[in-house]
C-alpha cells in the first residue's frame, strides 16, 4: 500500500470518527437527562412527552445532516487525493502535500 493510499484512509478514518462522535454524544446525552432530570422529559408538550420528541423530530433530521456532512467531507477527500495522483496540480507530480499525511508519510527524508 503505498503512502497515498495510508494518507487516504487516514483521513477517512478521521471523518468516520468525527461524524461517530457528533452522532454518538448526543445520543449518550439523553439517558443521562433522563437520570438527572426524569420530570422534564416525561413533561407532556403537546400531549406528547419531550423524550419522545427529542427522538422523533430532533435525532433522525440530526443523523441525516451528519451523514450529508459525512459525505461531502468523504467525497471532498478523495477528489483531493484523485487529484493528488493525476499530478493536476500543475507541476506533473504527485509529490505535493498529501490529505491528511504527516511529514512522515510523504517520504520525507
Amino acid at each position: 500500500m503505498s503512502v497515498y493510499d495510508r494518507a487516504l484512509r487516514r483521513a477517512q478514518l478521521r471523518w468516520s470518527l468525527g461524524s461517530l462522535l457528533v452522532v454518538v454524544l448526543p445520543l449518550l446525552a439523553l439517558p443521562l437527562a433522563a437520570v438527572v432530570a426524569p420530570s422534564l422529559l416525561a413533561a407532556p408538550l403537546l400531549g406528547v412527552p419531550v423524550a419522545w420528541l427529542i427522538l422523533a423530530a430532533g435525532v433522525y433530521p440530526a443523523f441525516w445532516l451528519v451523514g450529508r456532512w459525512h459525505v461531502a467531507g468523504a467525497e471532498r477527500t478523495e477528489a483531493e487525493y484523485r487529484e493528488l495522483l493525476s499530478g493536476s496540480d500543475g507541476t506533473g507530480s504527485p509529490d505535493a502535500t498529501v490529505p491528511g499525511a504527516s511529514r512522515d508519510d510523504r517520504g520525507a527524508p
